[in-house]
């Protein structure tokens, strides 16, 4: 009863680390998805509309092309569903630009000239239609009908509205409307936004931070230093592209730490037979067949940013740079407070992490419990994982968690127990026909 017991409990938390594990590779493929934007925060030089206007003409006289999309905030805004007589307190990000550069959203994005349009954080979107998935309807803001065009994963009740459209709004309602931004209770972060224009008497409204999403390749850095010299916007930003291989780190923690369990029972093996010239030869060859192995099952390419290869060999201060910069990166993630489209990228790396520390506790607690020294306990390990990794897999399909690499998740841990047995010190006896007690 106690051998069943341990039986059942060691798969339970092999269960529990797939299910860790199709998680992190989730989260990971979601962040990639992303794309990298680089945010440059501008709190305190906000952005006019004139600014934007000047920029975007420097761009259209360029060779280079690069899109940007800017944005502000104000705080507390009233927004009414008048279909359902739904409303909610939400944040108004107001964008100049493609909201494509600036959040991924399900069902449709927002262009700067829709200004009868806005994009819904999945919160917001709860609050007003009662589910977080609305790819359609209106809502009312200002005394103005605004279409939806989609949702966004914001944990936050946030609506993207056209920057044009507030303008437009405020010139129509005046400044002693009750939604009127200088009414708005505004923290340090978020941008002010002046008086009324002696010529218009409309607001004029200002942008603190400026978006690009540079393509992934080895132009990156180029592109992100041309933006730079042409907007003068360097001092205070954030690169998500650290987010991201934070989460690829993360990724292959799994599987590196398989892989080196393996390599460390090889080598052992190995060592172990240095008096036995058949068996240490057999044990190299296993070393070398076992990393082919790995890479072949698993489908990692280890390969290197182009942004982290210099441009020239003579630059020796390289590498210098870039340390710096990606210690500022962690500096930034821990400690400063961040917009809206960093935690987008914050709070799954978060998760992550957690997951993380949960895989690897249950790594060693499952290596500790794994040992197959004989044909019989062997097939009965790999039939018995197969079971623990498709239930793994039918879990996280029946809820909202996809696994992104179902092979990673099926490979992974029959290569474990493989090198486990090939390279235990019964190998040679496992190998051989049932020992006479297993006869009987």
């Amino acid at each position: 009863m106690r051998r069943i017991f341990k039986t059942v409990l060691r798969y339970f938390f092999l269960l529990l680390l797939l299910l860790s594990f199709g998680s992190i590779l989730n989260s990971s493929a979601a962040l990639s998805s992303g794309g990298s934007p680089v945010i440059y925060y501008r709190s305190d030089q906000p952005a006019t509309a004139d600014d934007l206007k000047q920029l975007r003409s420097d761009d259209e006289d360029a060779q280079i092309h690069i899109p940007f999309t800017a944005c502000g905030s104000i705080s507390a805004q009233s927004f009414v569903n008048p279909d359902l007589g739904k409303t909610a307190e939400c944040e108004v990000i107001y964008i100049s630009g493609d909201s494509s550069l600036m959040v991924n959203s399900y069902g449709g994005q927002l262009f700067e000239d829709d200004t009868d349009a806005c994009l819904l954080s999945t919160k917001a979107a709860s609050e007003l239609f009662g589910e977080p998935s609305v790819t359609s309807g209106s809502v009312e803001y200002n005394e103005k009908t605004y279409n939806v065009r989609g949702v966004c994963d914001y944990d936050e009740a946030v609506v993207i509205l056209p920057a044009a459209s507030i303008m437009s709004s405020s010139q129509n309602s005046g400044t002693s409307s009750q939604n009127s931004p200088s009414s708005a209770n505004t923290d340090p972060d978020e941008v002010d936004i002046s008086g009324q224009s002696a010529d218009t008497g409309s607001q004029e409204y200002n942008f603190n931070r400026l978006i690009i999403r540079p393509d992934e390749n080895a132009s990156r850095e180029e592109i992100i230093q041309i933006f730079e010299n042409r907007s003068g916007s360097y001092t205070d930003k954030a690169d998500c592209i650290v987010y991201q291989r934070l989460s690829g780190f993360l990724v292959l923690l799994l599987p590196v730490m398989i892989l080196f369990a393996a390599m460390f029972r090889a080598v052992k093996f190995t060592v172990s037979s240095r008096y036995k010239p058949f068996y240490m030869a057999a044990g190299i060859l296993g070393i070398i067949v076992m990393w082919i192995l790995f890479f072949f099952l698993t489908g990692i390419r280890i390969s290197i940013p182009p942004d982290l290869i210099p441009s020239r060999w003579s630059d020796f201060d390289f590498w210098g740079r870039k340390i710096a910069e990606f210690r500022t990166s962690i500096a930034h993630i821990l400690f400063m407070s961040k917009s809206e489209i960093e935690l987008s990228f914050f709070e799954p790396l978060a998760g992550m992490t957690g997951m993380a520390v949960i895989m690897v506790i249950l790594f060693f607690i499952d290596l500790r419990l794994s040992r197959a020294d004989s044909r019989r306990v062997f097939g009965a390990d790999i039939a018995a994982v197969l079971i623990t990794e498709l239930t793994a897999i039918l879990i996280m399909k029946q809820g909202t968690t996809e696994a992104a690499s179902l092979r990673m998740i099926i490979v992974l841990w029959p290569y474990l127990l493989l090198s486990g047995f090939l390279f235990s010190p019964h190998a040679d006896s496992a190998l051989k026909a049932p020992s006479d007690k297993e006869n009987k």
